[in-house]
């Protein structure tokens, strides 16, 4: 496991931010909540400047402080920032997987693409739950699926059903 890069007083900054949002009624005291927020803040974040993005984010967005579950899957869904070598999903030579087929005196192999390059880490989206900022009732207008929609698309292979 990599090194984590934040520091103790970078964390304690970000927590006292979160602190600044109202809490509601109904929460447990800060004194019970504050070092959960610490510890989490931990595990999730790689630097300083990711504690920072994370903290920003939820200041940004949000009505209320969350709960120390809701920070967890808000961490989540904030970028480290940092770079991982991957392959481009759209290359023609390896399709995406970072390895090409080679043959030499007569035997095959596989050997690292040339599209193999450090490349920002795959952005998550965060989709608010009922009831938070940004969140959007169902389209209940939409026609539901018919059994023979269902098997319409598994006959064409719509969604990876195989044809019975």
């Amino acid at each position: 496991m990599a090194a984590k890069g934040w520091t103790a007083s970078g964390i304690t900054k970000q927590v006292k931010r979160l602190r600044s949002l109202p809490r509601k009624e109904d929460e447990r005291p800060w004194s019970a909540v504050g070092p959960e927020f610490e510890r989490i803040l931990q595990e999730l974040s790689v630097s300083d400047e990711h504690t920072e993005r994370i903290v920003t984010y939820i200041v940004d967005s949000a009505r209320f402080c969350p709960a120390p579950f809701e920070l967890r899957e808000l961490a989540a869904c904030v970028a480290t920032g940092q770079e991982e070598l991957r392959a481009d999903p759209l290359c023609q030579i390896c399709g995406g997987d970072g390895w090409r087929t080679i043959t030499r005196s007569g035997l095959s192999g596989v050997e690292r693409c040339k599209c193999w390059a450090p490349r920002p880490a795959p952005k998550m989206e965060f989709v608010p739950l009922a009831g938070q900022p940004g969140y959007v009732l169902p389209d209940k207008s939409m026609p539901k699926p018919t059994d023979e929609d269902r098997a319409e698309a598994i006959a064409t292979g719509i969604h990876g059903g195989d044809a019975a």
